[in-house]
C-alpha cells in the first residue's frame, strides 16, 4: 500500500462498475413507485458490499483507499456487516485497523459514500438529458417523478428552459395526484371502506414518504 492510487482514473472505474448504463437504470427505474435517481442509487451500496470480499485480496488500490479514509462511515460499515459474514467483515478490517496508524488521512470521505455521490451526480446529468426529449416531458407528470431533493439539484444545474417547465409542471401534477389519493386513503379510513381503497390510494403514504424525503438508503 505504499503508492496511492490515481484517484481519478480509480474513482472513474468505480463508477463504470456500479453504474455502468446510467440512462438505461434510470430507465428502468421510471416505473417504481418513488423517485428513479433514488432507486437506482439505493441498490449501489448493497453490489458494493457483495463484491467487496473477492475485490479485497487482489485490488490494491481499493484496500489503500479504504485504509486511507479508515474504513466506513457509520451507516455504511453497518450496511457492509448486513450484507457480509463476518469472515468477510473480519479479512477487511484486520487490514484497516493494521494500515490505519501509517496511512490514515484526516478528511477522507467513506468510499461507499464518495461511490454514492459521484453517480448523483452523473443521473442528475442524465436524467436531466432523458428529459429533453419531447415524449419523456409528455411523459413525466403522470409518473411517479423524483423526491424533493433531486427536484431541487435538477433545478440548480440550470437546465433549458423546456426542462425546467417540464420539472414545475411535473411537479405541480404529481403533487396534485398524490394529494388526491392521501384524501382517497384517509377518507377510506374505517374497517368497511378501506376494502374499497384503490391500489394508487393504498400507496399513497409511502408513495408521500418518498416523494418528500427520498429512498433512505439513497442518501450519504
Amino acid at each position: 500500500m505504499d503508492s496511492g492510487p490515481n484517484d481519478q482514473c480509480f474513482w472513474q472505474g468505480e463508477l463504470d462498475r456500479f453504474l455502468p448504463d446510467p440512462t438505461g437504470a434510470l430507465e428502468e427505474a421510471l416505473g417504481y413507485v418513488g423517485c428513479p435517481i433514488c432507486h437506482v442509487l439505493a441498490a449501489i451500496p448493497l453490489h458494493y458490499f457483495a463484491a467487496l470480499p473477492m475485490r479485497w485480496p487482489k485490488e490494491q488500490d481499493l484496500r489503500t483507499i479504504v485504509c486511507r479514509a479508515g474504513g466506513f462511515c457509520n451507516r455504511h460499515t453497518w450496511k457492509f456487516f448486513d450484507v457480509q459474514s463476518l469472515a468477510a467483515v473480519a479479512r477487511v478490517f484486520i487490514d484497516v485497523l493494521t494500515e490505519r496508524p501509517r496511512v490514515f488521512a484526516l478528511g477522507t470521505p467513506c468510499p461507499a459514500c464518495q461511490v454514492q455521490r459521484l453517480a448523483e451526480q452523473v443521473l442528475v446529468d442524465h436524467f436531466l438529458a432523458w428529459l429533453e426529449r419531447p415524449e419523456s416531458q409528455k411523459a413525466y407528470p403522470v409518473l411517479p417523478g423524483v423526491c424533493y431533493r433531486h427536484h431541487e439539484l435538477l433545478l440548480q444545474r440550470e437546465p433549458p428552459e423546456s426542462v425546467r417547465d417540464a420539472l414545475v409542471r411535473g411537479e405541480e401534477a404529481q403533487r396534485e395526484e398524490l394529494g388526491r389519493d392521501l384524501r382517497g386513503f384517509l377518507d377510506k379510513n374505517s374497517v368497511e371502506a378501506k376494502w374499497t381503497r384503490t391500489d394508487a390510494e393504498r400507496q399513497a403514504p409511502r408513495r408521500a414518504l418518498l416523494k418528500t424525503a427520498g429512498n433512505d438508503e439513497a442518501w450519504v
